[in-house]
């Protein structure tokens, strides 16, 4: 899937950070590339 396709559907996800503090998602790769993954568990 392409980043147009993906970018309305990211506009408004929000994700913590490691000290627990929320932001936009796509700050993440604002100034660099990033690898994306989502892992899901089962059990």
């Amino acid at each position: 899937m392409a980043y147009a396709e993906l970018k309305p559907r990211l506009a408004k996800v929000k994700v913590k950070n490691m000290n627990g503090e929320s932001l936009d998602i796509e700050s993440l790769w604002a100034d660099r590339p990033v690898l994306l993954s989502f892992l899901r568990h089962f059990g």
